[in-house]
C-alpha cells in the first residue's frame, strides 16, 4: 500500500508531466501561426521609369506569380503606380513576384510577405508599347467664316474621334437669319437675310452616345462697296511726290527721298496704310524732346500725320555727316529712336559707315531722331521673384495621426528683398500658409507639419513642387501582447486539463 506521502509525490509527478505535455501540445505564442489563418495582401506602390524617363499616364502595371496575373493598375500623370487603384498581391509566403509594364518585364522583382507595404520603383528598358487611349468625340472646327447679306453661304462643321456616324444640332442660340444646319452632314448653308453677329452652341452626337459641344460666333456683313483708289501726296524736306492706295493698300513698291538724301522712306507692295487726310510730310524738327541721360541727339525729323500707321512696317533711312559728330561720339554708337509721347524708344538700327546711313523699320509716323550713345546707365534692380525647389517629406508611409514634416527651399531670384507666401496644398485643399522674407539671391526653408487621421494617399504641393505620402493602419503595428484570443484559449484549455487530472488523482488515492 502506498503511503500518503508517496501518493502525493506520485500525484505531483503526474500533474507536472501532464502540464508539460499540455504545453507541448498547446504552445503559447504572441503571434497567430495557424496555417489556416487568412493571408494579408502585400501592397506595392512607386514610380515607373521607361528608358530613363518617368512613364506617362495610362501604362498598365501588372504583378504576376509564375506567369499568372495577380494584380494590375495604371500609371498616373506623375509616372506613379499603386495609388489608384492599389496594387495588392495575395499568394504564398516567400513567393517571387514579377512586374510588367505594358507587357514588358521590369528589372525589379519582390518576395511576398503577408501584410507588408513596399515602395518599389520599377524600371523598364527597350521597346515598350504606348498606352492605348480611346479618342474622345470632339468638334474640330475652330471658327466659322463670315457671310455676306443676300449672298449664298455654305460651310461644313467637322468632328473627330468617337464612333461615326455623327448627328449635329443647335442646342442654344440661333444661326444667322436665312441659314440652317444639316443634322446628317453638319453643313451650315443658306442665304443670310440680315447683317448681324449670331452666337450659338452646336452639339455633335455619335452612335456610341458620345457628345461634344462648342460655341461659335458668326458675322454676317453688309455687301462690300467697290474698291476706291486715292492719291496720296508726299513731301520729304520739300521734295514732293505721290502714290496711289486702293482701299488703304499701296499697290506697288514706292520710295520717297529728300533732295539731299538725308531722309528716305519706302513702302513694299501691298502695305496697308491708315492715314488721316491724303498727304505725308517730313520736316526738320527744330525743338525735339530732351534725349535720355546716356545719349545725344544728332538730328531729328517730324514725320506727319503722327497717327499714320503701316502694316507691314516701312523702312526709314536717315543720313549723318561724320564731320558734324561730337568728338566723343563714334559712328558705331549711332542709332535711330522715336518719341512715344512720353519717352524716347531705341529702335534696332543698321549702321552703314560706308554710305553714312542708319536704317530701321517703323510702323507709324512720329518724331524720329539720330542719337549717339554716350554712356551706359545702370539698369534698375529687378523686383523680387521667387522659385521653390527641393520639396521633401519626412516619411512616405505614416500611421494615422503620425506627424509628417514637409519642407521646401525658397530662393529669391530677383534683385531686391521681398516676401514670399508659401502655401501647402494637400489633395487640392490649401491647408497652411507661411511667409518668408529673403534678400536678393538668398535661399531659405519653409517647414510645415501635418498629421492625417484617414487611411489613404495624400498628394502635397508647395510652389508648383509635388510629393506624395501614404497613411496606412498597418504602419501602427498589429501585436496585442501575450493576451491574444488564441493565448487565452490555450491557457483555459490547459487549466481544464489540469483540473481534470487533479480530480482523477484524488479519486485514485481514495481507493
Amino acid at each position: 500500500m502506498l503511503t500518503p506521502h508517496g501518493t502525493t509525490s506520485r500525484s505531483l509527478k503526474i500533474v507536472f508531466t501532464c502540464l508539460a505535455l499540455a504545453l507541448l501540445l498547446f504552445p503559447v505564442s504572441s503571434q497567430p501561426a495557424s496555417a489556416d489563418a487568412p493571408t494579408v495582401p502585400h501592397q506595392f506602390f512607386g514610380t515607373v521609369t521607361i528608358n530613363g524617363s518617368l512613364a506617362a499616364a495610362g501604362y498598365a502595371v501588372t504583378a504576376k506569380v509564375s506567369g499568372t496575373e495577380v494584380a494590375t493598375g495604371n500609371t498616373d500623370s506623375s509616372g506613379r503606380y499603386g495609388y489608384n487603384p492599389l496594387i495588392m498581391v495575395a499568394t504564398n509566403a516567400g513567393t517571387t513576384i514579377d512586374f510588367y509594364v505594358n507587357g514588358v518585364k521590369a528589372a525589379q522583382t519582390a518576395t511576398f510577405t503577408s501584410g507588408e507595404i513596399t515602395l518599389l520603383n520599377l524600371t523598364v528598358s527597350g521597346t515598350v508599347p504606348p498606352p492605348s487611349t480611346p479618342v474622345a468625340l470632339n468638334i474640330s472646327t475652330s471658327s466659322l467664316p463670315s457671310g455676306t447679306i443676300n449672298s449664298a453661304y455654305s460651310t461644313a462643321l467637322a468632328a473627330s474621334g468617337g464612333t461615326s456616324p455623327y448627328t449635329w444640332s443647335v442646342t442654344s442660340g440661333s444661326l444667322p437669319a436665312g441659314l440652317t444646319l444639316s443634322a446628317g452632314s453638319g453643313v451650315i448653308s443658306g442665304t443670310p437675310t440680315a447683317t448681324q453677329t449670331a452666337s450659338f452652341t452646336v452639339q455633335v452626337s455619335d452612335s456610341a452616345s458620345g457628345t461634344s459641344i462648342k460655341s461659335f460666333s458668326m458675322q454676317v456683313n453688309a455687301a462690300s462697296t467697290p474698291a476706291q483708289s486715292v492719291t496720296i501726296s508726299a513731301s520729304v524736306l520739300g521734295q514732293t511726290g505721290s502714290f496711289s492706295a486702293t482701299s488703304g493698300v499701296v499697290g506697288s513698291t514706292t520710295s520717297f527721298s529728300s533732295a539731299d538724301g538725308r531722309v528716305q522712306f519706302n513702302f513694299i507692295a501691298n502695305t496697308a496704310i491708315n492715314i488721316t487726310g491724303q498727304s505725308l510730310t517730313v520736316t526738320t524738327e527744330p525743338s525735339p524732346p530732351s534725349p535720355p541721360s546716356d545719349a545725344k541727339i544728332i538730328s531729328s525729323y517730324n514725320f506727319t500725320p503722327n497717327n499714320t500707321t503701316f502694316s507691314p512696317g516701312i523702312n526709314v533711312t536717315l543720313k549723318y555727316d561724320p564731320a558734324a559728330l561730337p568728338s566723343d561720339v563714334s559712328e558705331s554708337n549711332l542709332y535711330i529712336a522715336y518719341w512715344s509721347g512720353a519717352s524716347w524708344i531705341k529702335l534696332t538700327t543698321e549702321v552703314n559707315t560706308q554710305s553714312k546711313t542708319l536704317t530701321t523699320q517703323v510702323s507709324h509716323f512720329t518724331i524720329f531722331a539720330i542719337m549717339a550713345a554716350t554712356g551706359t546707365s545702370a539698369p534698375p534692380a529687378s523686383a523680387a521673384s521667387f522659385s521653390v525647389s527641393n520639396l521633401s517629406v519626412s516619411s512616405v508611409l505614416a500611421a494615422p495621426g503620425e506627424q509628417v514634416t514637409i519642407s521646401a527651399q525658397v530662393t529669391n531670384t530677383g534683385g531686391t528683398q521681398g516676401s514670399y507666401n508659401a502655401i501647402l496644398n494637400v489633395n487640392d485643399v490649401n491647408e497652411a500658409e507661411k511667409e518668408i522674407t529673403l534678400a536678393a539671391g538668398k535661399t531659405g526653408t519653409v517647414t510645415f507639419t501635418i498629421n492625417e487621421q484617414k487611411v489613404g494617399v495624400y498628394n502635397i504641393t508647395v510652389g508648383g513642387q509635388s510629393k506624395s505620402f501614404m497613411v496606412n493602419a498597418a504602419k501602427s503595428g498589429s501585436s496585442s501582447g501575450p493576451f491574444t484570443p488564441i493565448n487565452i484559449a490555450v491557457f483555459i484549455g490547459a487549466l481544464i486539463v489540469i483540473l481534470i487530472l487533479i480530480a482523477m488523482i484524488r479519486r485514485q488515492s481514495s481507493y
